[in-house]
């Protein structure tokens, strides 16, 4: 109200929206949020990660794209549009945006997590080389590091993390926890249950 033609507080308020679960809500907000501000990637971004988590893969990905296009650099936007491209089946395109402007090193490790093991391998190697890289069994951000194990199927690693992630109040990850379809295989898992209602997003 005090400030109708600033993006910004619209884009928060989306991320509540979805935190909470309401997604054409967010949806309305995020769009909102990305008309006002047009050359802000996150803007973007956060509309891309509320298509995906709506189902509207196709969506999703051109959102996804637009973002990392204004500025590949913005955190999550490789693992955003990664995600969007699995969901949708798209394997081959998922590695590819996940290892867009990667390092060599990172880029072969991910690779070979790849061939090796499909989408599950790829996310294993990925957060295996984030842990070598910060020294914790969670890698830096417990969350994040909680989702990588959930994409690689390692559920006692990923239970442990997210442990950690409610333990330390912070990370993105702990906001759609509701919604990401990162977790969508745990839903009906009675420790995930659990740590919803332990956060504040049980029913």
């Amino acid at each position: 109200e005090l400030a109708p033609r600033n993006g910004g507080p619209r884009l928060m308020y989306a991320t509540l929206l979805l935190t909470l679960g309401r997604v054409d809500a967010a949806a309305d907000q995020a769009r909102r949020a990305t008309e006002l501000d047009p050359l802000h990637p996150q803007m973007h971004l956060f509309l891309g990660f509320v298509h995906l988590t709506a189902g509207d893969y196709d969506a999703a990905i051109e959102r996804l794209e637009h973002g990392v296009e204004l500025n590949p650099q913005v955190a999550y936007s490789a693992e955003l549009l990664s995600l969007a491209y699995r969901m949708k089946g798209m394997d081959a395109e998922a590695l590819e945006a996940a290892v867009r402007g990667m390092p060599s090193e990172l880029e072969g490790a991910l690779r070979g997590g790849y061939e090796a093991d499909g989408w599950r391998g790829m996310n294993r190697a990925w957060v295996e080389a984030l842990v070598a890289q910060s020294g914790r069994p969670c890698t830096r951000v417990a969350g994040y590091g909680a989702g990588l194990y959930a994409r690689s199927g390692e559920v006692d690693r990923m239970y442990t993390c997210l442990e950690e992630a409610v333990a330390q109040r912070r990370g993105v990850t702990m906001l759609n926890l509701k919604v990401g379809p990162a977790w969508d295989p745990y839903r009906s898992d009675p420790r995930f249950i659990a740590l919803l209602r332990r956060v504040g997003l049980g029913e």
